[in-house]
């Protein structure tokens, strides 16, 4: 009788002391009830510890009067109830689990923790899993002998609570991780907007500014083909109302090209060497040299220099305040007298463009050679100012065994020799006495991946939907699609994707962005009227 007290006192302060929450939740420990699934039987130990009623010895109650042990047991019953079909309910517990295991517990605390749901939600089901707790421990409790019971117990104990501690520890990790996670890219995304809105700001403050130094309106220029009025009619001024912003990507794409070509025509590109004054001058002072230096050789009124910016390469782009400017600049007169201003004595580097000799025989021509680069150029009579380099498109260790001919890329200066191979008056060029058929260098258009439109990337793109590149609708990526039928988002017709080489679109962009050459023509007409045709 004297161990199964020491027994019963040992168990309960190991229930006590397991799970601190207990003593929170569910009150003072109870003896189990035999009533309840799982719990402890009950031995003859047991049953002689328990006093027996009896008439004589136990005194008369008044009647309504209930025991309050019996009372205490039976809401302790209803309590562990309560919580097992709270936590079936939850989808924590399955029905057919009338014992639960220490896994099966660690497993619903994992599930607790990390289930989003409000303090109340947590704090109910944390309680239900304390009474599993409480329930379990009392059954490993009565499990183990009366001669270990201590050392044993006090072992289950920190297990139990390394367990715990490891999973809720794990958990929280986790939850911490994923946390961490959505921080970042929350975060990316702001940066990256505050990066594109500073970059915007920049490109309007620049635009404010080379506005403003643009100097009064001059008489409008001939030689494009925009510029020339409809047969009949009078040339009109430039008006000084401003333009009616674009609104849709196509007429971003077109004003942003047609304001590339009106700032190469307003560059100049001057070499200067290590060791000219201009060299270690700020851009700043750059551009005032140059200021003055146009006032000294008396440039037409309104004439300004808008910024000087050094280039990668040691060269100086020169940004002047109109394309009239430009025009003037690019004079040979007024270029040397300029460049007389500021010590240099390198004339403007004039802008280039490549083209294509097609089959030319191997044997024939070694771009490296120097010998055969004069012969190249006094056979088709190129000064030193026309041509600029040749070499092989095509590197020669790549070669093929055999092979006789190859593709070779010529660069050109502009001037009337590269106008008339660009315009089509040329077709051929001698190598050698062999007449080489040659055409123009072809750029690839650019199109955007995220509408499927030209003339810019995808982050540039304004559009908020993406388009699918396959079926040419919205709202789903390439990779995305299930059309079973090819429709170009271009030229909306069937049959072809947008990347299509066929597409009537990309076939229109190519022939306009290879028809609009890359440099500055030597011969320019002005005036107030077009030329006669």
């Amino acid at each position: 009788m004297a161990a199964s007290s020491h027994s019963k006192s040992v168990r309960n302060s190991v229930i006590t002391s397991f799970f601190p929450i207990l003593n929170s939740t569910e009150g003072t420990d109870r003896d189990p009830d035999p009533n309840i699934e799982g719990s402890p039987p009950e031995t003859s130990g047991n049953r002689a510890s328990k006093p027996r009623a009896s008439n004589a010895t136990t005194p008369s109650r008044s009647q309504g009067q209930q025991e309050p042990v019996d009372t205490d047991k039976n809401k302790s019953t209803r309590k562990l109830l309560e919580n097992r079909k709270h936590l079936i309910n939850e989808g924590l517990l399955r029905e057919d689990d009338d014992s639960p295991t220490l896994e099966t517990i660690a497993k619903i605390l994992l599930a607790i923790s990390t289930n989003a749901g409000t303090a109340a939600d947590v704090k109910k089901n944390t309680r239900a899993v304390a009474s599993l707790v409480k329930r379990r421990a009392e059954l490993e409790a009565w499990r183990l002998e009366e001669g270990e019971i201590e050392e044993k117990a006090k072992e289950r104990e920190d297990e139990l609570k390394k367990e715990v501690m490891e999973t809720m520890r794990k958990a929280m990790e986790e939850a911490e991780k994923k946390r961490q996670e959505r921080e970042e890219r929350v975060q990316e995304r702001v940066d990256r907007s505050l990066r594109a809105l500073e970059q915007l700001t920049k490109e309007v403050k620049a635009a404010e500014e080379n506005k403003a130094n643009r100097g009064p309106p001059t008489a409008p220029r001939w030689g494009d083909r925009d510029d020339f009025p409809p047969l009949g009619t009078q040339p009109q001024r430039r008006s000084n109302q401003p333009t009616k912003q674009p609104t849709t990507q196509a007429q971003w794409d077109q004003a942003r090209e047609r304001e590339r070509r009106r700032t190469r025509a307003r560059q100049l590109v001057l070499d200067i060497g290590k060791d000219h004054s201009l060299a270690n001058t700020s851009n700043v002072g750059k551009r005032e040299k140059m200021r003055e230096a146009l006032k000294k050789i008396g440039a037409p009124e309104g004439a300004n220099v808008v910024q000087v910016d050094k280039m990668r390469m040691g060269g100086l782009l020169i940004e002047l305040n109109s394309e009239e400017t430009g025009d003037w600049l690019r004079e040979p007169t007024n270029s040397a007298a300029f460049r007389k201003e500021l010590g240099i004595e390198m004339d403007f580097t004039r802008r280039t463009r490549n083209f294509v000799a097609m089959f030319v025989p191997i044997g024939h021509i070694d771009p490296d050679n120097k010998d055969h680069i004069e012969e190249l150029k006094d056979e088709n009579c190129w000064d030193d100012d026309t041509f600029v380099k040749a070499r092989w498109i095509k590197a020669v260790e790549k070669r093929s065994i055999g092979q006789r001919s190859a593709h070779m890329l010529i660069t050109l200066a502009d001037g009337e020799e590269l106008e008339r191979i660009l315009a089509g008056t040329r077709r051929s060029i001698s190598i050698r006495g062999r007449q080489i058929k040659i055409d123009k260098d072809q750029r690839i258009p650019v199109r955007c991946a995220k509408c499927q439109r030209y003339g810019h990337y995808a982050s540039d793109c304004l559009e908020t939907e993406v388009t699918c590149g396959r079926c040419g609708e919205t709202g789903h990526r390439h990779s995305e699609c299930t059309a079973e039928n090819a429709r170009c988002a271009n030229c909306k017709e069937d049959g072809h994707e947008a990347h299509s080489s066929e597409c009537p679109t990309y076939k229109s962009k190519l022939a306009t962005l290879n028809g609009t050459p890359n440099y500055r023509p030597a011969v320019r007409t002005t005036g107030t009227s077009p030329p006669s045709l």
